[in-house]
């Protein structure tokens, strides 16, 4: 993954040179889960409620087709319900996703890897309106840890570009498929894989040209 993300990034460079580049700041909202194994046995979790926000650099190749390097902070996790206690998990990343995207009039599809490395961890557990927050340890060694420090997955989405004023408004919707185990003791029959979904807005300003 890491390999393909820097074959990627050379690429951009690359088409950069000729392509009209613009800055995006965004921001908007992730609704974050995992796909879980304990023992073999699936786990059923909540989606939780986080945000995301960062830049990404489109870089117009051609009229139908675009690449987009990002650098995001996103916030990823779980929430379960169980009896009268709520638990909540949060993992905090700055993630790099690298989008290709094929575009339709103002309308376009887009896919790629991402790459995310935890900032920080913690768990929340409520009952009967008392809160109790603890960090989790972010490393890889199978005993003292519980979320390992890299995370990567594909990501796949949607959206629409509208010229306003000398940018773009661009609506934005993306699935978040993680691949890895994020638990450090983890095997096929124990493991969390982030999944989310990012809705987000942002405004492209062209530079140069």
């Amino acid at each position: 993954m890491k390999k393909l993300l820097l074959t990627l990034a050379a690429g951009v460079l690359f088409f950069g040179a000729q392509a009209q580049i613009s800055i995006m700041p965004k921001a908007g909202v992730s609704l974050a889960n995992t796909a879980s194994k304990t023992d073999g046995e699936s786990e059923n979790f909540n989606m939780k409620t986080g945000f995301t926000f960062g830049v990404a650099a489109p870089i117009s190749i051609s009229e139908q087709f675009s690449v987009q390097p990002e650098l995001l902070y996103v916030q990823k996790g779980r929430k379960q319900k169980s009896g009268g206690t709520t638990t909540s998990r949060t993992l905090n990343y700055l993630e790099i996703p690298v989008m290709a995207r094929a575009h339709f009039g103002g309308f376009y599809l887009g896919a790629g890897p991402y790459l995310g490395i935890a900032l920080s961890a913690k768990e929340k557990e409520k009952r009967n309106g008392t809160s109790v927050e603890s960090n989790l340890n972010i490393g890889i060694d199978q005993i003292e840890d519980d979320v390992k420090p890299t995370d990567f997955g594909l990501c796949f989405g949607l959206g629409y570009g509208l010229e306003i004023g000398p940018g773009k408004l661009v609506l934005d919707a993306r699935y978040g498929l993680g691949l890895s185990n994020t638990l450090p003791s983890g095997d096929s029959d124990n493991f969390d894989k982030n999944r989310n979904i990012a809705l987000t807005v942002g405004y492209a300003i062209p530079l140069g040209k």
